[in-house]
């Protein structure tokens, strides 16, 4: 074996360190809601992004998170509408995952987006008469995903 390529055990022991020294405090069974939802939203974001993208014809996908900021700007309504009658969610430019990375490489994150972000996402889902919007319903609430549990830490600024 090559130096500096480690085992399958031991890429998942590191992970599991990882994780826990993330984990902190917290019981593992709530920082497991905490990582499941956080990936999912990453993955609606995403699936988002891809919707936007092949619907407006987006070639440069490095431009893809302004070309998409931009659209929401100058078509509001009507752009939310559709992404919600094709998704049957919309998340809004601000709130994209996408943007929490780029807020953070710029050093403008703020926990509250986050919450910020997951309450737009419910309320999203919340106007429409379809039943199918029912899949999506209370899956980010506060119950589960609460930025400001204290079991996150005091001091989010320390984690930087």
């Amino acid at each position: 074996m090559k130096q500096g390529i480690n085992t399958s055990e031991e890429i998942k022991r590191k992970l599991w360190e990882g994780a826990n020294n993330l984990r902190g405090s917290m019981e593992a069974s709530k920082y497991k809601d905490y990582m499941l939802g956080l990936m999912f939203y990453k993955f609606l974001s995403d699936r988002t992004l891809d919707w936007y993208k092949k619907n407006a014809g987006v070639k440069n996908e490095a431009n893809l998170l302004s070309e998409y900021r931009n659209a929401f700007n100058k078509w509001g309504d009507k752009l939310s509408n559709a992404i919600k009658s094709n998704l049957r969610y919309v998340i809004k430019p601000q709130y994209l995952y996408q943007q929490w990375i780029e807020d953070i490489k710029n050093g403008e994150f703020e926990l509250e987006k986050v919450t910020y972000g997951l309450e737009d996402f419910e309320r999203s889902i919340a106007i429409g008469d379809s039943n199918n919007d029912d899949d999506f319903k209370g899956l980010f609430s506060t119950s589960i995903i609460n930025m400001s549990d204290t079991a996150l830490g005091n001091d989010i600024k320390k984690a930087e």
